[in-house]
């Protein structure tokens, strides 16, 4: 029989990303069809809550990125990277 190696650190790391994106979606966003918010804004909005309540050394633009990417749609609109669908509340 084959054993199976979980590694604990990993499956912490991404419960920890879970919550980290959920407590900011839940505390400064909202969901709405005709709400759209550039990249630059969303993270911003990211490193305030983020400095507020837990440090100095926040994740990056391309690490929210890859939360918002599993709900949402990205475009890029005039020069910019906007998302579609999301908004501060």
């Amino acid at each position: 029989m084959d054993s199976i190696k979980i590694n604990l650190d990993e499956k912490i790391e991404i419960k920890i990303e879970d919550d980290l994106f959920n407590d900011f979606f839940t505390k400064k966003c909202l969901e709405a069809k005709d709400a759209v918010i550039s990249a630059y804004e969303i993270y911003m909005a990211f490193v305030d809550l983020y400095t507020e309540n837990i440090g100095s050394k926040y994740p990056s633009g391309t690490w929210l990125g890859k939360q918002l990417i599993k709900k949402y749609t990205k475009k890029k609109v005039n020069g910019r990277i906007v998302w579609l669908g999301i908004g501060l509340l």
